[in-house]
């Protein structure tokens, strides 16, 4: 059954970060402004409080202009998002600052957060395995400076949502086994070497008396390490294995 929150919120625009920039809305792709209009929505997505000063943004993406070329670009670039149907509204600016209203815009990131938090592994795993590739994939060379804050926000979002879920699947796991291998899976294409998923894995094929998963699990992660970085599992993970 359908609810009146879930209603309300397949009426909002989406922002998908993970992978390719994508904006959706109406259960359909919208057009996609200019890369730096992208860049400045992506920034305000995941800065603290959703808001950033105009001189940051400018300062962000375009570093090689001067201050008043620079803050023109910006204003173009910011009049480009406010045009976009169902998006503009989302986006606030005032003298100094843009904000970007959190409550107007489902941002992929948010909502794979939102669901680990709340302990709700279904929601979880559809968000999860539609979870492919690295943060904002396709808006590299934008800027030496927003390269700089990508290079550093990848691997941060990265080992958040890793470690949101691992811990929703730490309090629930066993409760709904169907959806925690499904969110296991997904983990496991994200960090293929990451010892503390195969972990968890193994310690609920233990918990189920599932040796093939628990076997196949591990042999996996030693084929990966071997092959990647000429490593064994770490002495907990052996240990585990032959508990």
């Amino acid at each position: 059954m359908r609810t009146i929150e879930g209603e309300i919120q397949a009426l909002r625009p989406s922002l998908q970060l993970l992978g390719r920039f994508r904006l959706g809305h109406g259960g359909g792709e919208c057009a996609a402004p200019g890369r730096k209009a992208r860049a400045i929505l992506a920034f305000l997505a995941l800065a603290p409080g959703r808001t950033a000063t105009r001189e940051h943004l400018a300062g962000l993406l375009w570093s090689d202009r001067g201050s008043e070329q620079a803050r023109a670009s910006l204003r173009q670039s910011l009049k480009e998002l406010r045009e976009l149907s169902g998006i503009g509204a989302a986006v606030a600016t005032a003298r100094d600052t843009v904000s970007l209203d959190e409550g107007a815009l489902e941002v992929d990131l948010h909502e794979i957060r939102r669901a680990a938090a709340a302990r709700d592994l279904a929601a979880l795993a559809a968000r999860l395995e539609q979870a492919r590739g690295d943060l904002l994939e396709d808006l590299l060379d934008l800027s030496p400076a927003f390269d700089e804050w990508l290079a550093a926000e990848r691997p941060r979002q990265h080992d958040l949502v890793l470690a949101d879920a691992l811990d929703a699947l730490e309090a629930d796991g066993l409760a709904d086994m169907k959806h925690t291998r499904s969110i296991l899976r997904s983990l496991d294409r994200l960090d293929p070497v990451n010892e503390a998923v195969v972990r968890l894995g193994m310690r609920l094929d233990h918990a189920i008396g599932d040796s093939a998963s628990l076997h196949r699990r591990y042999r996996q992660l030693c084929d990966r390490l071997e092959s990647e970085f000429g490593a064994l599992p770490s002495e907990e993970t052996r240990a585990l294995f032959h508990v």
